[in-house]
């Protein structure tokens, strides 16, 4: 297995020059601390994509060891920073995708995710959540026997497509031969104009190829942290974690 870390974010909300992901949360940054999760579980290629202010990342990163920096240049969306890690990556390996700013994630969760996706020899496997209330978290779309379908981008919902409660964290595992070619089929056919990573979902589905979701109970281990406020909120929960 080895790791993407998605980590070139602008972090608009942050004042000042820090980017997001060097922000302190229980003593290190935030991709500090996902960087830790990956190397407790035993992955050693790991591949982080930087962008803004990128330079300070690498700074930032200095005293960790066996990293890759792939530079995406231009924000266009998850898939495009994805595609930028593609030339570090091992072709026979699985990739775990993890996001520099998502830093409560338990290795207990992940290894399970893993697991599910090792067991059932899947081509991608994702971390969902089931939330009472949504917001603008992508949902996962499953027919009635429960096979995924795909992810729809929370913008891109229909009315009905917002009442389903399990969503996407954005964290995956895949199978690198089918995430290059999956990533060349990815087109900006959204209100954002970006190139969603979550695509290649529907990519693999229509394909034939075997998906699944894991569902982790605790919301925390996903929430991104994207404003001073939900930096406090974060700080709240490494504390009660602590106690």
């Amino acid at each position: 297995m080895q790791a993407i870390i998605l980590a070139a974010g602008k972090g608009k909300r942050f004042p000042g020059d820090k980017p997001k992901v060097l922000q302190q949360v229980a003593g290190r940054s935030l991709l500090q601390h996902v960087i830790l999760l990956v190397n407790t579980l035993g992955i050693a290629r790991k591949v982080v994509v930087i962008g803004h202010l990128g330079e300070q990342v690498q700074q930032g990163l200095s005293q960790e060891k066996d990293l890759f920096f792939a530079w995406q240049k231009e924000q266009l969306g998850t898939g495009h920073a994805v595609k930028m890690a593609l030339p570090h990556l091992k072709k026979s390996h699985g990739v775990l995708i993890l996001y520099g700013d998502v830093p409560a994630l338990r290795k207990e969760t992940v290894r399970q995710l893993i697991t599910e996706h090792q067991h059932k020899r899947n081509t991608l496997t994702i971390l969902t959540a089931s939330l009472q209330d949504p917001k603008w978290y992508g949902r996962i779309l499953k027919d009635t026997n429960g096979k995924v379908l795909g992810i729809r981008e929370a913008k891109d919902c229909t009315v009905e497509e917002l009442q389903i409660k399990e969503i996407n964290s954005g964290i995956m595992v895949v199978e690198t031969v089918f995430l290059y070619s999956a990533l060349e089929k990815l087109r900006p056919n959204n209100q954002q104009g970006e190139y969603y990573l979550t695509d290649i979902v529907e990519l693999a589905c229509q394909e034939g190829k075997a998906v699944s979701t894991v569902i982790t109970p605790d919301e925390d281990e996903i929430k991104g942290v994207n404003s001073p406020e939900e930096l406090i909120e974060m700080e709240k929960i490494f504390k009660e974690r602590s106690n």
